[in-house]
């Protein structure tokens, strides 16, 4: 560039007044006229000018018109081949045009921006993030400058380099991705050893679901194995092993960069025979076709490495597609093996197959193979040292081993199956099996840590359990029931009921009845109940007298079989309008033993109330003496002891025991007096005669005295 002297001075005195015209045309004109004034430019801004009219030309780059823009890129370029230094404060706006929409701008700008990286690699960090940003937009143009760029970025700052192409590799947008890739094949050509350290990078692309980018991924693998055939080819090795899930076009690209290391280096390849092996029997004929072209590389004239694929090329050979056989073909004349050598690794590689399969499908059902894996792997180790009699030895007794354990696991699990089925059908029927089923969850448990034995021994455990229970299968209905505050007369009182089955069967039908001394209101029907469930019952009781009332319930429900069963509860609540109360239970016990219905009819005598009660010889409560069910422990009352106390020192009323003295009852608070004395209604107090059952006024029930 020329500085000073004094022609240059006169250049510029000659030239500035004209350009400063045409920058200001500029602004005005249409865009033809635009690019003319540019072209004018082109002439007019010397070496000496550029970086006094630089800032300015460059204002122009965002105008409307991409022809305008290109125009504009392209006088830029000429300008910094006259003056590059100048470019350098302004090379980051320079680059952010690298993401222009129009085709020639975006090509321009990346240009300039090439030749910047070149003249100064130095600052290209400065914009790098610009030109990573236009990456999104995928040419063969534009790679080529983008791999200039990163080339010169390499040469001053590697680890930087590798930064940003191991980010832009794992970008989600394809267009990253391949720009990413062309770079590596670049930038590989003159620092091989750089790239080699993306390979791995690079190979975890197969694992993505894009399969418009395999192809590339290949590529650069395939570019990336000279130098470093053992590098790659190792990794490919473990990629091809573990690519049983991968996406079928990903496979065939792997297996063609394997096919190019096995060119120069095939023990590499080593780890991948075992999955080349599987793909030979694959549905897809070109992965099949690519598994035997790369077994063949692998092998040739080196059975030893792929002796196990021996089977499945021979198989192959009678392949439906013909590519395949061909390939099938090939491979084994490259492998060049003699037909009894063959015969022998095909009989051993069977059997070692077949005990593979037996042990496999003996690990999904969790048995205990312990043993024919010890006959395995000494299966293994002979096919490799070439033992093959033995091989098939071993695999024979691995087979027959883990076969017996298999029969015995499966004959223990239809066992439990089979038990399974008779507690379900049990439970369909409404019996309770509570005790089978915890008895075969114990089974199972025992029979998934392979403890067999144990298993079928808790399993028969659980077939009794269930055939006992169903023998004697019935349901048991208990109600109870617990007053929290008094019973008032002429008014609804509601009483905390509950119902439950203590029976090992369901319960149906159920029908909760209650005697005629009061009106019920409620839930009294009740479609089923479980064995061991327990229900409350919403009732409301309104009395038909006052003092103390005989409590009676009919409970009648049905089997699931349909055959009838009844219960009788009996308890004795006081109804009266006295503040005085104390909480208690009603129906404590299981009062009334369920009985088959009709066998032991329900007499009308038990709703009768006598004036007398008796004492219960197992609990001592006292209850009326027309009772059969003591209504405090359920004890089944005997006749004998229904007229024990009926003696002149007893209280007529109660039973309570008295002395001569006494005037009233100190029990119940009845008088001592002649009963044919004149009594009135404990309800509307009018006058009663003596004998009377019912109140002739209001129809209340008298109780005896």
């Amino acid at each position: 560039m020329v500085v000073g002297g004094f022609g240059s001075r006169i250049r510029k005195a000659r030239y500035a007044p004209h350009i400063e015209r045409c920058l200001e045309e500029f602004v005005s004109e249409v865009p033809e006229r635009k690019i003319e004034i540019l072209q004018e430019l082109s002439d007019l801004v010397i070496d000496s000018l550029v970086a006094s009219y630089l800032e300015d030309i460059l204002q122009f780059t965002v105008d409307s018109s991409p022809l305008v823009r290109h125009q504009c890129l392209t006088l830029l370029s000429e300008l910094f081949d006259r003056d590059s230094e100048s470019f350098d404060r302004y090379m980051k706006d320079i680059a952010s045009l690298s993401t222009d929409k129009h085709t020639q701008s975006r090509e321009a700008a990346l240009e300039l921006v090439a030749k910047a990286s070149k003249k100064n690699p130095k600052e290209i960090e400065k914009y790098i993030s610009n030109i990573i940003k236009s990456m999104t937009l995928y040419d063969d143009e534009s790679t080529k400058k983008y791999g200039v760029i990163f080339t010169a970025l390499s040469k001053v700052n590697p680890r930087k380099t590798l930064q940003i192409l191991r980010k832009t590799i794992a970008n989600k947008n394809e267009n990253v991705m391949k720009n990413s890739l062309r770079i590596i094949n670049i930038i590989s050509k003159k620092k091989p050893k750089l790239t080699s350290n993306l390979i791995k990078d690079i190979s975890s692309l197969f694992e993505s679901e894009n399969e418009q980018i395999y192809s590339e991924v290949s590529n650069t693998l395939i570019i990336l194995t000279k130098g470093n055939e053992e590098k790659v080819g190792i990794k490919i090795s473990l990629i091809i092993k573990n690519s049983l899930n991968y996406n079928g076009n990903a496979k065939i690209e792997l297996m063609k960069v394997g096919a190019e290391i096995a060119k120069t280096n095939p023990s590499s390849l080593r780890k991948a025979i075992p999955r080349l092996s599987k793909e030979l029997k694959s549905q897809r004929w070109e992965i099949r076709e690519e598994a035997a072209k790369l077994i063949g590389e692998i092998g040739e004239d080196n059975v030893e490495l792929v002796k196990e694929c021996i089977p499945g090329l021979d198989r192959l050979k009678n392949d439906g597609d013909d590519l395949v056989r061909n390939a099938a073909v090939r491979a084994l004349e490259l492998i060049n093996i003699n037909a009894l050598e063959s015969v022998k690794i095909m009989k051993g590689a069977d059997a070692l197959e077949s005990a593979k399969s037996v042990l496999k499908t003996a690990r999904k059902m969790k048995l205990n193979i312990e043993e024919p894996l010890v006959f395995l792997k000494k299966a293994k180790i002979a096919f490799k040292e070439g033992k093959y009699n033995e091989c098939v030895e071993f695999s024979k007794k691995a087979e027959k081993i883990a076969r017996n354990v298999e029969d015995e696991g499966a004959q223990v699990r239809t066992h439990i199956e089979t038990i399974k089925i008779k507690i379900k059908n049990a439970r369909r029927e409404g019996v309770g099996v509570s005790a089978a089923i915890k008895n075969i969850k114990e089974a199972r448990v025992l029979l998934n840590k392979r403890r067999f034995s144990e298993a079928k021994i808790k399993a028969d455990d659980a077939l009794r359990a269930v055939k006992s229970t169903v023998k004697g299968a019935r349901p048991d209905l208990v109600i109870k029931a617990k007053t929290k505050e008094a019973i008032k007369p002429e008014v609804w009182n509601k009483i905390e009921f509950k119902l439950a089955n203590l029976g090992n069967a369901v319960a149906q039908e159920i029908s909760v009845n209650f005697s005629d001394d009061f009106v019920i209101r409620g839930t009294t029907i009740i479609d089923i109940l479980e064995s061991g469930e327990e229900l409350d019952l919403e009732i409301e009781l309104y009395p038909k007298s006052k003092g103390l009332i005989p409590l009676t319930i009919e409970l009648m429900y049905r089997s699931f079989k349909g055959k009838s069963y009844s219960i009788d509860k009996q308890d004795i609540v006081e109804v009266t309008d006295s503040g005085e109360f104390e909480s208690r239970d009603l129906f404590v016990s299981g009062v009334g033993a369920t009985v088959i219905a009709d066998e032991v009819p329900i007499s009308e005598e038990v709703y009768k109330f006598d004036a007398f009660s008796i004492v219960c010889e197992n609990c001592n409560a006292r209850v009326p003496s027309n009772f059969r069910i003591c209504g405090k422990c359920g004890f089944r009352l005997r006749k004998s002891r229904r007229s024990q106390y009926l003696t002149s020192n007893n209280c007529s009323n109660c039973g309570n025991q008295l002395s001569g003295e006494q005037k009233f009852c100190g029990s119940c608070g009845q008088t001592t007096k002649n009963d044919n004395a004149e009594k009135t209604c404990n309800s509307c107090n009018s006058t009663l005669k003596p004998g009377q059952k019912f109140c002739g006024k209001c129809g209340t029930t008298i109780l005896r005295r």
